[in-house]
């Protein structure tokens, strides 16, 4: 490999109103990248770093990038291009600035600025992490790819939390499925009732045509399960009265209730979320509560979306713990990101080590039955 140019599409501003997202070419290589679509707006954020393999000879090649606004109805407008030669940039130097956007055909689309930034690295020194051939794994070489992947987490908490967070649900994930932890117990879980919840559809009726409405249901998780609600129509006041049981692994837990509006045609819409800490819930007595929450933004939303969250959504819980040989102290803790981390790696590089010399075993004993 000849080495590799960095692409990151930071911002932009000054935009006519639309819908914006890139979309990320490298000529002469066939292979595109396109960034997240925007809800409406003229100043986006994207922060979406792309990466392309370099050609041997790339002195005439252009980096392209053509800035779109998405149209669910009809085809997608362009609204310009950028186009940056390579040659302009020197090995592992970056280049960050402002780039206009340029549309000869229809100018007025053509409005704005994005800013990015470029970097050639003809020896990359960030090489791929290769897969484990778990039948010859061994610990150190295990323990070396979790710390590789690790100092990269970590690396990248400073640009963005949000990946981190969920890589970190990944390696729960891993912990679950490879370490079988003992169930602590079962919340039940009763979704009654939302009230004065987000209008985000227009209906129409005989009576009172284009009234604002939505179509809310609800999604649940908590202990590696998800769950839904059924969607109630044309409704902003839902009464749904179900009833969910989900496991708690650990008593940090979180249940987390998002909301949205159920849509035939695109996406369906976020209305609001409500998160509990299955902890507070174990520590009262006796551990049921029936309460209304007001709903909350997710985090990393956008100003303007989290003005459009409201209304409150009314549940009742209640947690029964399962039967254990020996009577433990639950102590609700949530650690931070950095430990947690490492001690679901270690736990699950030890699991997976000790399943493999199992497995080694059976097959040596297996190959000798019959001796």
């Amino acid at each position: 490999m000849n080495g590799k140019v960095h692409i990151t599409v930071c911002e932009g501003r000054n935009l006519i109103k639309c819908e914006p997202y890139c979309v990320i070419s490298f000529d002469p290589s066939a292979k595109e990248a396109k960034t997240e679509v925007h809800n409406t707006t003229q100043n986006p954020t994207w922060q979406k770093k792309f990466s392309f393999e370099l050609p041997t000879v790339y002195t005439n090649v252009m980096v392209k990038v053509l800035v779109m606004d998405e149209n669910k109805l009809t085809k997608d407008v362009v609204l310009g291009r950028i186009n940056i030669p390579l040659s302009n940039l020197k090995d592992k130097e970056e280049i960050a600035q402002w780039y206009s956007i340029v549309n000869k055909e229809d100018p007025k689309n053509g409005k704005g600025e994005i800013f990015l930034r470029l970097m050639v690295d003809t020896k990359d020194s960030q090489p791929e992490v290769e897969q484990l051939d778990l039948s010859k794994a061994n610990k150190q070489q295990m323990a070396d790819a979790l710390e590789d992947l690790q100092g990269r987490l970590l690396e990248a908490n400073s640009e963005n939390s949000e990946l981190v967070e969920k890589i970190n649900s990944l390696f729960a994930d891993m912990y679950y499925t490879y370490c079988n932890p003992r169930k602590l117990g079962v919340l039940e879980v009763q979704v009654i009732s939302g009230r004065e919840l987000p209008a985000k559809d227009l209906m129409g009726d005989k009576d009172n045509f284009f009234k604002s409405t939505s179509d809310p249901y609800c999604k649940l998780a908590c202990g590696g399960k998800l769950v839904s609600t059924t969607a109630k129509k044309s409704t902003v006041n839902p009464d749904w009265n179900e009833t969910f049981s989900l496991p708690v692994m650990h008593a940090g837990e979180e249940l987390v209730i998002d909301i949205f509006d159920k849509d035939l045609i695109g996406k369906d819409e976020f209305m609001g979320q409500v998160r509990v800490l299955v902890g507070d819930i174990i520590r009262l007595s006796p551990p049921s509560i029936e309460q209304t929450y007001p709903l909350k933004p997710k985090k990393y939303m956008s100003a303007s979306k989290i003005k459009k969250v409201k209304g409150t959504l009314k549940i009742a819980l209640k947690y029964t713990a399962e039967k254990q040989d020996t009577q433990e102290e639950v102590v609700p803790t949530k650690l931070k990101r950095k430990e947690d981390l490492l001690i679901m790696a270690e736990k699950v590089r030890d699991n997976l080590l000790e399943r493999i010399a199992l497995s080694n075993d059976e097959r040596s004993l297996k190959k000798h039955a019959n001796c």
